[in-house]
């Protein structure tokens, strides 16, 4: 599971977007680059985590994960029928 990104699911971070930088039985040690980097990660139970994406190649920087992650981010599809507020209006995007 080392070297993937995850959705927090409880919690302050709750949807939030991790890297997993080091397993120790049932907890993980996850870095975002901003608030919890490399140096100093945060500790989540695994059961309140959910792997979303396996991320190929070594990440060794806290702004390659903030790169990744903004990358996973960015190319997500948008639900086609969301309604987005404009103007005062509802424009369907």
């Amino acid at each position: 599971m080392t070297g993937n990104l995850v959705s927090i699911k409880t919690g302050t971070d709750k949807n939030k977007i991790f890297y997993i930088i080091k397993e120790d039985g049932p907890f993980l040690w996850l870095a975002d680059g901003r608030k919890y980097t490399l140096q100093k990660p945060a500790r989540k139970n695994r059961k309140h985590v959910q792997l979303i994406k396996s991320v190929y190649g070594i990440i060794t920087t806290d702004e390659e994960i903030v790169q990744t992650v903004t990358t996973y981010l960015s190319g997500r599809k948008t639900n086609p029928y969301a309604t987005i507020i404009s103007g005062g209006r509802n424009v369907k995007s």
